[in-house]
């Protein structure tokens, strides 16, 4: 679940939508709450990290 809850929040971040339409998008369809803070801290830290890595 946790690979899947990954590519989510990947395509909806490399699609341009905010942190808070990405919390309501995977409250309201995976029901899971995260927190803003711990969404932020995720996406900086998993996302933008590794895709400067790779540049």
């Amino acid at each position: 679940m946790l690979l899947s809850i990954h590519s989510v929040i990947l395509a909806l971040h490399n699609d341009g939508y905010s942190l808070r339409d990405i919390k309501q998008h995977l409250q309201s369809k995976y029901r899971k709450t995260i927190s803003h803070t711990y969404l932020s801290q995720y996406i900086n830290e998993y996302i933008i990290k590794k895709d400067a890595n790779h540049v």
